[in-house]
């Protein structure tokens, strides 16, 4: 097994990240493995340097999210020289300082976190600890040792298995240890496994028992002399090969004469070999037994602790002396039972002794020494950490000291907020609520703070219930502005499961609850009813009503932050209303009041609403430098989830300039964002955009492909989403005279059409795919149907010139003149603007009006003027089209 650990380490120092757990039962020799291994390694890169870094779950319910990491990645913080911390750390200590507070005393100025939404202040969090990974690993190779993974809770594997996905071609070598018996367990270990299983970087090593051959090595180095081959054999019949219960069974052995040298080869002497316990616990049970009953009162003392354990503290739990207590533990020391650790502290051999030793403490006498352990920590630890809160709260729970248990279950819940762990927040929650009596005042903020943990699981329905609970309590309490906080809350969960009835009536009865008096929280239900009015329901005016009230409101607080929020959201609500000249202005403005504030997360929804919005409006130019704004944005932001649309829509600029070496460029950074995040839109887009791409370039079988797997996708998420692009999938088959399938994809497009309100951009994209559809397969009574829906959008781009389109369908009604001027407004708008591909379009659309005029030679000029565009563009099909449409000429 050490062979297979080095060639692992052979690939790190190539530049390959790899992830190796090894597992096995308990006492089979996992974490010395690794220890030998990490021992061979520093031995190989002598004298080059490498890091170490070793971190442990714990079996103690609660634990602190991120435990491994914290112990690992802390160390170093604290002992590294602090210049290159403060290098290493650069912009994104302000990030890290959430979970490594360690930062805070080592370093000056910490900038403060740019505020933005907690799912995605997580993976900004992820991606800050994964800069810092690499940081250190440039410096020389990192070993990172996380032990006990059978205990890690949810928030350990997201980071583990994020960094898995962001450091591949970092010297990073990731070594995991887990119990075969506690994993099946811990569901979100099993998940970590088949996601990086998925990764291919990931190696398990299942440890099996030792060999008699073995046992007895191992038995002549601990005795430090040759064994008999029969001492072997019993050590392997009775332990089963398991080295640790081997080690403990030759200790115990010893202590009792049963081994002994004989002409220098060690002996069993079997008269003497005591009642063979038939586990590892019955074998430490009983040596624990042989020693002092001094050794038994410190060793138990300890077990209630913790893992690792003050001299201090059992000093004060015994009330005896520290030199009693320092002999006791010299004794313990000899047995094998614990070990010294530095400072003060010990810590256990192997957690199975201390599981064996807290089994033997009665009921009573734990209670005392818990409520013991929680006074001491509060005395020795006026600022605990988030490893020393949650053990706070366990010692005062198990104490049954409920107004501390309360108070510090709180306490590790919030800042299991803090750090974006929101199962452990959840899991807090609940026992801070168990622990409460009916009526304790804190009820109603453990349910808030249940609601929003839940909220941001994806547990939407629990949600649901959880601030409805909240409402009720904080309604009893006469505390109004508290119920209608709730009220609100419950209506975004309500809406994320669609159920928009009860949604509307959540935000109403917030509306009802804050009264007539002024209020901030106002401004924000406000423009959540508005947007679940205009957007969801299709209740535009209405929508629209609510958000103007919230940004009168949100002006008279004179809150800049509250003000950008209420003018983008008009703003995005009047655009999607086909408003573009009312709404643009007001994103225009949130933007210049976002950037000014540095409210970067504001800036970025504003720069994204903005861009599209320019696009739509034909101002192709002015839409691509928002693009570039957005990007500068969302790296200041130091979150990768905002950049998850900026290269796509960089993209979708350069298609429109005929640039098509630059788009697929920033497709390929698209997609290397997307395919680090757990929401699916992103890739579902850079899907779409691919096909885009061929789309233009006439590879209409490639852009089906690719049109099919963003449907696939969109399909997933919901109709809202999947009628913005399914019929580009329709216009792709069309283009290649697949009748029946484009036919299907329109009827499918239509119905989605029915339940969203026509004029309104939504509406915008679907149509103009639809009549590019009915246009190539010449179905002159969807055009028909078609033509007045997309007369409300002239002079936009919704994935085609407007005008252009509708100039195409006024040739085949024979309109001449409209037809004329529509061409003439989509020639003007391609050459302003100098995109190519449409210019290209719209001069064959006049050729094809020329030719049905009978005006041979103005077609003839337009086909050819389009043909010398589409050669220019590498567009082999319209090419061939045009060439096709000379020659009948």
């Amino acid at each position: 097994e050490l062979a297979r650990l080095h060639s692992h380490w052979q690939q790190v120092q190539n530049g390959k990240c790899g992830v190796v757990f090894v597992a096995g039962e308990p006492g089979v020799g996992k974490t010395a493995l690794l220890e030998a291994a990490c021992a061979a390694i520093v031995r190989e890169a002598a004298p080059q340097p490498i890091w170490i870094l070793q971190g442990h779950a714990a079996d103690d319910a609660g634990m602190p999210p991120y435990l491994p990491f914290l112990e690992a990645l802390g160390g170093y913080i604290r002992n590294i020289p602090v210049d290159t911390l403060q290098a290493q750390s650069e912009q994104i200590a302000g990030t890290l300082n959430s979970i490594f507070p360690e930062l805070t005393q080592r370093l000056q100025d910490i900038p403060a976190s740019v505020p933005i939404s907690p799912d995605q202040a997580k993976l900004r969090l992820f991606e800050a600890v994964a800069q810092f990974v690499s940081a250190i690993a440039k410096e020389a190779p990192l070993v990172l040792l996380l032990d006990d993974l059978q205990w890690a809770e949810p928030a350990t594997f997201d980071l583990l298995t994020f960094l898995a996905r962001s450091l591949r071609d970092e010297r990073v070598l990731i070594l995991g240890v887990y119990q075969l018996d506690e994993a099946e367990s811990n569901p979100s270990l099993q998940r970590a496994i088949a996601t990086l299983t998925r990764l291919r970087t990931f190696t398990t090593i299942a440890l099996t028992p030792l060999t008699t051959a073995t046992l007895t090595q191992m038995a002549a180095d601990i005795l430090e002399g040759p064994c008999s081959t029969a001492l072997g054999e019993a050590l392997f019949a009775h332990s089963e090969g398991n080295p640790f219960f081997a080690e403990e069974l030759l200790r115990a052995w010893g202590e009792a004469g049963a081994v002994q040298p004989t002409d220098g080869v060690w002996q069993l002497r079997s008269e003497r070999m005591p009642t063979m316990p038939s586990s590892i616990a019955g074998t430490i049970q009983q040596r624990v037994a042989r020693q002092p009953q001094a050794v038994q009162d410190a060793l138990s003392a300890a077990a209630v602790v913790g893992h690792t354990f003050a001299v201090l503290l059992l000093v004060r739990l015994l009330d005896q002396s520290a030199e009693d207590v320092d002999v006791a533990l010299d004794m313990a020391i000899r047995a094998h039972l614990v070990q010294p650790t530095g400072a003060g502290l010990f810590e256990f051999q192997h957690h199975k002794v201390r599981e064996c030793l807290y089994a033997r403490v009665n009921d009573s006498r734990r209670r005392r020494w818990h409520g013991l352990i929680g006074q001491w920590m509060e005395t020795h630890m006026p600022d605990p950490s988030a490893h020393a809160v949650v053990l706070l709260a366990r010692h005062f729970a198990q104490a049954g000291e409920q107004t501390k248990a309360v108070e510090y279950t709180l306490q590790a819940a919030d800042r299991a907020m803090v750090t974006y762990a929101f199962v452990e927040a959840g899991e807090a929650y609940t026992a801070a609520l168990a622990l409460m009596s009916a009526g304790h005042v804190g009820r109603g903020v453990a349910l808030m703070g249940l609601g929003q943990a839940q909220m941001l699981q994806g547990l939407e329905r629990e949600a649901v219930t959880t601030f409805e609970a909240a409402r009720a309590w904080f309604n009893q309490t006469g505390d109004t502005q508290a119920s209608a906080g709730a009220a609100h809350q419950r209506g975004l969960a309500l809406w994320r499961v669609e159920d928009l009835p009860a949604a509307r009536s959540a935000f109403e009865m917030a509306l009802t609850l804050l009264g007539t008096t002024p209020a901030r929280t106002e401004v924000q239900t406000r423009i959540d009813l508005g947007s679940l009015l205009a957007v969801s329901l299709h209740q535009q005016r209405e929508g629209i009503s609510h958000v103007r009230r919230a940004l009168a409101l949100a002006q008279q607080f004179g809150e800049p932050h509250l003000l950008t929020s209420a003018q983008r959201a008009l703003g995005n609500l009047l655009v999607r209303a086909n408003n573009l000249g009312e709404g643009i202005p007001l994103l225009e403005q949130a933007l210049r009041l976002a950037a000014s504030k540095n409210d970067f997360g504001e800036a970025v929804e504003c720069c994204a609403n903005l861009s599209l919005a320019y696009a739509w409006s034909g101002d192709f130019n002015r839409a691509i430098h928002i693009v570039q704004q957005w990007e500068d944005f969302a790296k200041q932001s130091n979150d990768r989830y905002q950049l998850r649309h900026t290269y796509s829509m960089q993209a979708m600029g350069h298609i429109m300039y005929g640039r098509w070496h630059e788009a697929e460029v920033s497709l390929d950074a698209a997609q290397r964002i997307a395919e680090m995040l757990t929401s699916p839109d992103p890739l579902a887009v850079v899907a779409a955009i691919r096909g885009m791409l061929a789309f233009y370039r006439g590879r209409n079988a490639e852009a089906e492909r690719f049109f099919a797997d963003a449907s696939t996708i969109f399909r997933s998420v919901g109709p809202g989403a999947m009628v913005w692009y399914l019929g580009l999938l329709g216009a792709s088959q069309a283009l290649q005279g697949k009748y029946a399938e484009a036919t299907a994809c329109m009827d499918e497009v239509d119905g989605l059409l029915q339940h969203i309100l026509l004029g309104v951009i939504p509406t915008a994209e679907p149509i103009a795919h639809l009549a590019t559809s009915a246009l190539v397969l010449n179905d002159r009574a969807r055009l028909e149907r078609y033509y007045p829906q997309l007369q409300a959008f002239r002079g936009q781009y919704h994935d085609a010139v407007v005008d252009r389109l509708l100039g195409r369908m006024e040739t085949v009604f024979g309109d001449w003149a409209a037809a004329h001027a529509s061409l003439a407004q989509a020639e003007r708008l391609t050459r302003r603007q100098d995109v190519k591909p449409e210019l290209a379009a719209t001069l064959a659309a006049q050729g094809e009006l020329a030719f049905a005029q009978a005006d041979t030679a103005l077609a003839y000029e337009k086909f050819e003027q389009a043909l010398a565009l589409f050669q220019f563009l590498d567009n082999a099909f319209e090419v061939e089209r045009i060439r096709a449409r000379l020659t009948s000429l």
